[in-house]
């Protein structure tokens, strides 16, 4: 760090200095929170999510547009399917790389059942699909791949799980190599702990964020999504065998709506009497299908149909139930629905119960579906945890001045390694003899650091500069331990 006693002793002659110097402190910027989170923006919801994250980048680590998926192309290979034009992608990268955060787009895997695992079986067939991210990667101007490759957990078996392991291993460990060698990242998305065929030990090795899915508890059947006891248990498992620093955990930013079924599987219909009766009694158009419902939705869905979400004690999520009437044609019904959703709230709890266990953030499904009401508080957490890095600062003030002629003071004022150019400094005096301070200018510090008072005094007195704290920097003043003597002209 440069001293400022050396820079004041320099060609300020009559002039006295006073310093307050700082232990060493992180280059990085002052003004800006410790990022606690990262997410996926979804390529048909692009608008919304744009807007939310350019709105919140500061609270990002980086940011995983979902753009593409791979698919079969011959027995043992695959292409890469994007789902946005390559024009498109530009335009988006253009206001992405605006927000300054790292751009690491995810990538899935769509090749089906035990197809993946093939490609990585063999050598070379592994190479051609390291080579084809990597390309993917370095043409695109990318900072990094997220890889999304869910086949193995869901659609391949755990009878497979054995071998699969091993050729994941090889694969992450070999894209890892040669993405780190252009000076790219490598990221993951993975399922909760019981699925050990992404041997998670070798992951917290080579990768450089590992993001896990904690959502999705309940799928099939009505019940919560990301219950938090479950979240906790799952970090506890993860932080076992990964860095606690790589990790952040999932958090969802939506529900789902089902339709309530009785004991038999059968959907609970009723008449215009409220007695019970079936799906025949119902006009075409009626639907069954369980379906998403973003945090943004929760309430305004509740208002729709005239019911009151409720907080599982257990859960922590909100729940509704109620019954949505379909008439056409003389037919009638009322099918009833539960709601099991997310809202700000929900949010914040499971960060909270993250952040408590040391990890890096939270990793968000979906950015643009959350409710806004998140925002303001996630950055106060952000903030809470980011170091205050002290003010440093140099004044310089003459130690005479002959009457009527200019006594020029200088501030020289950084924070963290960096001029804290647009901060506002001010100025105040007092006779000497006095203890009443008295403001007599506030001024921007400017680019290069510095901040200039030019006064004509007319009589001798004392000076301070203030410069005020703000969230990650603390404040200073400085007070001059001596007048500035105000000499007669000869």
């Amino acid at each position: 760090m440069v001293s400022w006693r050396r820079w004041a002793a320099v060609g300020v002659a009559g002039a006295a200095a006073i310093s307050v110097l700082s232990s060493a402190t992180p280059a990085s910027a002052v003004n800006k929170p410790r990022p606690l989170m990262t997410g996926w923006m979804p390529y048909w919801t692009t608008a919304e999510s744009m807007a939310a994250y350019t709105q919140n980048a500061d609270l990002f680590a980086d940011i995983s547009p979902f753009w593409h998926d791979t698919a079969r192309d011959g027995a043992r290979s695959v292409r890469i399917i994007n789902h946005l034009s390559a024009a498109e992608r530009r335009v988006q990268l253009a206001r992405l790389r605006a927000a300054g955060k790292p751009i690491i787009p995810s990538i899935t895997d769509g090749t089906g059942g035990l197809f993946m695992t093939g490609v990585l079986s063999n050598r070379a067939t592994r190479a051609i699909h390291v080579k084809q991210l990597v390309d993917l990667v370095m043409t695109n101007g990318y900072d990094g791949i997220d890889l999304d490759y869910e086949q193995f957990a869901f659609a391949d078996g755990e009878s497979s799980w054995g071998a699969t392991r091993v050729r994941w291993g090889a694969f992450v460990t070999e894209l890892a190599t040669a993405l780190h060698a252009r000076g790219k990242l490598l990221t993951a998305a993975v399922p909760t702990a019981a699925y050990w065929v992404y041997d998670f030990p070798t992951l917290g090795r080579v990768l450089d964020r590992v993001r896990v899915m904690t959502y999705d508890w309940s799928v099939s059947d009505p019940g919560p999504i990301a219950p938090i006891n479950w979240v906790g248990r799952e970090t506890d498992r993860m932080v076992a065998m990964i860095p606690a620093g790589k990790l952040f955990m999932g958090v969802p930013t939506y529900g789902r709506d089902w339709v309530r079924r009785d004991s038999n599987g059968n959907a609970i219909v009723t008449d215009r009497a409220g007695r019970a009766t079936t799906l025949a009694a119902c006009p075409a158009g009626y639907s069954t299908k369980k379906r998403v419902i973003e945090a943004s939705e929760t309430y305004s869905e509740a208002r729709k149909y005239g019911a009151t979400p409720w907080r599982d004690p257990q859960s922590g999520e909100l729940t509704f139930r109620y019954g949505r009437t379909y008439s056409a044609g003389g037919k009638w019904c009322t099918i009833h629905h539960v709601v099991w959703g997310a809202d700000a709230t929900t949010v914040l709890a499971r960060t909270d119960a993250v952040l408590a266990r040391g990890v890096a953030g939270i990793a968000v499904w979906t950015v643009g579906g959350e409710d806004a009401r998140q925002w303001a508080p996630l950055r106060a957490r952000a903030w809470a945890r980011t170091p205050k890095y002290p003010t440093v600062a140099s004044f310089v003030a003459p130690q005479t001045v002959v009457a009527g002629s200019v006594a020029r003071l200088r501030v020289r004022a950084q924070s963290a390694g960096k001029p804290l150019a647009g901060v506002r400094v001010t100025l105040a005096s007092r006779k000497l003899g006095s203890s009443v301070w008295t403001p007599i200018q506030t001024k921007s510090v400017g680019a290069n650091g510095v901040v200039v008072f030019d006064l004509r005094p007319t009589e001798t007195r004392v000076y301070k500069i203030t410069i005020p704290g703000e969230p990650g920097r603390t404040g200073l003043v400085i007070s001059s331990p001596h007048a500035t003597t105000v000499v007669p002209a000869p």
